[in-house]
This record gives C-alpha cells, sequence and structure tokens, in this order.
C-alpha cells in the first residue's frame, strides 16, 4: 500500500514539474515585443529583415570566420562583430 502510494505521489510530482520546465518558452521575447513601441507587423518586418540579414552575412565567403551579429531596428539594419586579427579586418589593411 504505502509502496503503491509513493509510485502515485511520484507520477504526480513528475507530471507538475514538466508543466514547469518542459521545454523553451520564447517568455522573454514576448516580454520584449509587449513593452516595445513598435506594431506587431513592424517588429515582423524587423524579424523578416533580420533573417535575410543573416542569411546574406552566412553565404558570404569573404566573411567567413568573422563573428557577426546583425539586428534590425525600424527597417534598418545594423551588424556588430569582432575582428581577432588585424590581418582579417579589410578596412584595418594599410
Amino acid at each position: 500500500m504505502v509502496k503503491h502510494q509513493f509510485v502515485i505521489g511520484i507520477l504526480v510530482m513528475m507530471t507538475a514539474l514538466h508543466g514547469c520546465g518542459g521545454g523553451a518558452r520564447p517568455y522573454g521575447a514576448m516580454h520584449k515585443a509587449a513593452e516595445s513601441e513598435l506594431t506587431a507587423s513592424a517588429q515582423a518586418r524587423d524579424h523578416r529583415l533580420k533573417m535575410e540579414l543573416r542569411t546574406t552575412l552566412i553565404s558570404e565567403k569573404g566573411l567567413a570566420g568573422l563573428t557577426l551579429t546583425p539586428d534590425v531596428f525600424m527597417e534598418r539594419g545594423y551588424v556588430t562583430g569582432r575582428v581577432e586579427t588585424p590581418g582579417r579586418c579589410p578596412a584595418y589593411r594599410t
């Protein structure tokens, strides 16, 4: 009887905990979107443009090996990154 109650208790706990940590949920992104002054359609356009910018950066052969982060805000693209050695940055060459 006690063993049966223990097993039922474990199953109930596992079911309850599964709801608490049941995978990645974008609560941070949802909160950020709700706090934004941009409309949902403007945020969707920015997200689409960010994905297109990321795809373009990945497909460029000359940029391989660089750590670049694209971002889009109000339909304007920004790329930030880091260059480990001066020889990798075309603007740094003399």
